[in-house]
């Protein structure tokens, strides 16, 4: 519960964020699936959205700066 009332408080600042919203939900997505259906563990599946959201993220913000500084 409190998992989910936390990240519904986050979901505004989704707006903002660099990755935008599709890419959230598919990393979202992504963990459901590994730890809900296929019983994967927590910390692996965590650990490996964990990366390819920072991964996109730092892809993200590179384009910004490249937009701005040119």
């Amino acid at each position: 519960g409190l998992i989910a009332g936390t990240g519904i408080k986050l979901m505004s600042a989704l707006r903002t964020n660099p990755m935008r919203m599709p890419a959230c939900l598919a990393l979202a997505a992504l963990s459901f699936v590994g730890v809900a259906l296929l019983r994967l563990p927590l910390a692996w599946v965590l650990l490996c959205t964990g990366a390819l959201g920072m991964g996109w993220a730092w892809i993200q913000l590179a384009r910004q700066a490249q937009g701005e500084g040119a």
